[in-house]
């Protein structure tokens, strides 16, 4: 979390998949972390439509926002961060930013 002013605050989410290995100390941000993209999730789906994939008619948004892999490019999110933007620890705003090393 990174304090702006007036209480406000962002934060930068990746979900950490399967069985990567964490430190012990880290169990508690990768737990607050979760449950950050939770309501996060919950806020993206209440603005906007399901995107869904045509062919697979899974919705993209929790991909996206949990940045899950694929063996297909088109599903591939791994790229995927979610910013959040936070005023008194409740989420005013919710990005999804691709980082890409082209």
């Amino acid at each position: 979390m990174n304090s702006i002013s007036d209480g406000f605050s962002w934060t930068i989410l990746k979900c950490i998949h399967g069985d990567q290995k964490i430190h012990s100390g880290l169990v508690a941000l990768k737990a607050e972390c979760k449950l950050k993209l939770a309501d996060a999730l919950t806020i993206m789906e209440e603005c906007f439509l399901p995107m869904v994939d045509p062919r697979t008619d899974i919705d993209m948004i929790p991909h996206v926002l949990y940045n899950w892999g694929s063996e297909f490019a088109r599903l591939n999110y791994e790229g995927f961060y979610t910013v959040i933007l936070e005023k008194n620890d409740v989420i005013l705003c919710v990005a999804s930013l691709r980082y890409t090393n082209w």
